[in-house]
């Protein structure tokens, strides 16, 4: 039987502001190619001050290739990776300023 070897995804291009004010809610974020709904999108928000979760929440869209963010005060790293029935992308690291 021979096996067949697949591409991996492309990594993702995050397309949104890269500046944005505290509390801003429902700011968009989306992918770029994408491959929705053959793949899913798994989003996280780090701080850039520890690395560390938080900084930011989505608040609707993780798993899919847009999402709405809320923000809070600091800087933050956004990141997203594909993922579909064949394999995984590599990590897409997106920074993002809070004035």
């Amino acid at each position: 039987m021979p096996i067949t070897v697949r591409p991996q995804p492309v990594d993702p291009i995050v397309v949104g502001p890269d500046v944005v004010c505290q509390s801003d809610e429902g700011v968009a974020y989306t992918v770029n190619p994408t491959n929705f709904p053959l793949s899913n999108y798994n989003w996280q928000i780090r701080k850039q001050s520890d690395d560390l979760e938080g900084g930011a929440f989505v608040s609707l869209g993780q798993g899919t290739d847009q999402i709405l963010v809320y923000f809070t005060v600091e800087q933050v790293y956004l990141t997203v990776r594909e993922v579909n029935s064949i394999c995984v992308s590599d990590v897409t690291q997106f920074s993002i300023k809070v004035n």
